[in-house]
């Protein structure tokens, strides 16, 4: 295996092979922010109500994105930066 592609050990952060390393902290930084963001779209969505069926798909769509958020930045150290 080529040694830019070499992953060590499950469950470290050093899992993610080395030509993907750079995009990796910022990807999660994003993530993070975005995770503690995301429930501020709630509120209008469940203040107006969900009558219709695109209401109901943007919500939908709001969780979901909200999930990926979660997955995607629950590695960030904030304090790390």
């Amino acid at each position: 295996m080529p040694p830019n592609m070499q992953t060590l050990t499950p469950g470290s952060s050093d899992t993610i092979p080395v030509t993907f390393r750079w995009l990796s902290a910022p990807a999660s930084a994003v993530a993070f922010y975005a995770a503690i963001a995301l429930p501020a779209g709630y509120l209008p969505l469940l203040l107006i109500g969900i009558t219709t069926m695109d209401g109901l798909l943007l919500f939908l769509g709001l969780v979901a994105l909200h999930v990926v958020a979660l997955l995607g930045g629950r590695f960030h150290d904030p304090v790390a930066g």
